[in-house]
């Protein structure tokens, strides 16, 4: 999705690329998201194997995200993280009632969890 593109997936989407400006907004299942240029997704339910390079992942609190790889963008967590690699100039942001597990940070990369946040297994 370029400028301006626009998708809800209620149901499985496979392989999304959302670029700059573009936006999905995910309330079934997606998985090998690939998120750039200031594009945006948001999870209400799975996403696994999204990647985020200079843009945003949200995971809303009845939302999950697995496998995820941020580089050079921003996650903010308020429901579920699982496996997230944090590389460098990424930026998981953990919110009160989100969680985070089996968190990777490589050199560069930034977790920051706030009060009534939790992250556990942070390598």
């Amino acid at each position: 999705m370029d400028s301006g593109g626009y998708a809800v997936v209620s149901g499985t989407a496979s392989g999304t690329v959302v670029s700059s400006g573009g936006f999905e907004y995910v309330s079934g299942a997606a998985s090998g998201t690939v998120v750039g240029g200031r594009g945006v997704c948001a999870l209400r339910r799975l996403a696994s194997g999204t990647v985020v390079g200079s843009g945003y992942e949200y995971v809303c609190s009845d939302g999950t995200a697995s496998g995820t790889v941020v580089s050079g963008g921003d996650q903010f967590v308020s429901g579920v993280a699982v496996g997230t690699i944090v590389s460098s100039g990424g930026t998981e942001y953990v919110y009160s009632g989100g969680t985070a597990s089996g968190v990777t940070v490589e050199n560069g990369g930034t977790l920051i969890v706030d009060i009534g946040g939790s992250a556990v297994g942070v390598t």
